[in-house]
């Protein structure tokens, strides 16, 4: 069972997410989805309930499905920054096409 990297509820079933990247000892990049609302406050609440070896495996964020002019997110960005201590990877801008792809699950 897969679940993201912050529900802690369902880690002990996790296969994916920060399960794997503890097994693989490889670096981590919080990537937040600001299309539904609230992907700052996501990416910064994931960072906070991660434990602390978690987020050390860290390495910064990215923010996808962006809609809009990017520079609207610097004030968001820095912020994030400075509340997690991570670095920006950028935004990636939502494209149409990609919304025809199959879903994940």
């Amino acid at each position: 069972r897969a679940g993201s990297s912050d529900e802690i509820n369902l880690r002990a079933g996790d296969i994916a997410n920060m399960a794997f990247a503890t097994q693989a000892d490889v670096p981590v990049v919080l990537v937040g989805d600001i299309d539904r609302g609230g992907g700052i406050a996501s990416l910064v609440g994931t960072h906070t309930m991660l434990s602390q070896h978690d987020r050390a495996m860290g390495r910064g964020f990215l923010i996808h499905k962006f809609r809009g002019d990017i520079a609207l997110l610097a004030d968001g960005r820095a912020a994030i920054t400075q509340l997690t201590g991570g670095r920006s990877f950028g935004v990636v801008p939502w494209r149409k096409a990609v919304s025809r792809l199959p879903a994940e699950d």
